[in-house]
């Protein structure tokens, strides 16, 4: 199992929670599996979605788990205070973001683990400098992709634009996850969201995620669709 990046389609789909999905699941499938988030913005001290990963990825399974002790410099290349795009968060703190640290940071891990699941910021084409965005650095380390969507009103539209963006730079497509954040969506909706994606690219539906705030009955949700498409 190669190591990969979540993108969402947007801030606010999920992606924190899939990436603790994946990383979880490839744990219990004895793979030696860390995360990482290049980007934060909004936290004050140390990476609040690396701490959430932590906790999903232990979340009931009984046991302390993985010892990822003395990594943490690394898991998260750059932690700003302010919760905006990164790129303005760094300029509000004076700060040059470095792409050549983020993927020295990445690097490092993979030379650890066997697998290093990558949480985005946003959206494929977040910038974390003027002109050069978070796909950029995807395409630099020659890491896949994984899409996540927020499965409501608009989503094609945001789903299909990231994806000829990812396209475009020659960025390997592993599957689109749609995860349904609120609740009261239209079924409808839902259900014509993945056929007419799927009408539009030929793309792999690795999971339909259900809205459910109980995110111990989400992964166990999750790892049955995971289990059904052999992602190993």
């Amino acid at each position: 199992m190669e190591s990969f990046v979540v993108i969402g389609t947007d801030t606010g789909v999920g992606k924190t929670a899939v990436c603790s999905f994946f990383a979880r699941y490839l744990i219990e499938n004895n793979q030696s599996v860390i995360t990482q988030k290049w980007l934060q913005s909004g936290s004050l001290a140390y990476s609040e979605d690396i701490s959430a990963h932590d906790e999903l990825i232990n979340v009931g399974r009984g046991f302390s788990g993985v010892d990822y002790s003395g990594f943490d410099d690394k898991r998260c290349s750059y932690c700003f205070r302010q919760p905006v795009t990164p790129y303005l968060a760094a300029k509000l703190e004076n700060v040059v973001i470095d792409g050549e640290k983020i993927k020295d940071d990445f690097r490092f891990l993979e030379k650890h683990f066997s697998v290093v699941v990558v949480e985005g910021s946003g959206g494929a084409l977040v910038q974390y400098q003027a002109k050069k965005y978070i796909v950029d650095l995807v395409k630099d380390l020659n890491l896949g992709v994984v899409l996540v969507a927020d499965n409501k009103l608009g989503a094609i539209n945001h789903v299909l634009l990231t994806i000829e963006a990812l396209e475009a730079r020659g960025i390997k497509i592993m599957g689109l996850i749609f995860n349904q954040v609120s609740v009261g969506v239209d079924s409808a909706v839902i259900k014509t969201n993945t056929e007419l994606v799927l009408e539009a690219k030929k793309i792999r539906i690795l999971a339909d995620l259900p809205f459910n705030k109980n995110l111990e009955e989400l992964y166990q949700f999750f790892k049955r669709e995971i289990n059904k498409i052999s992602f190993i």
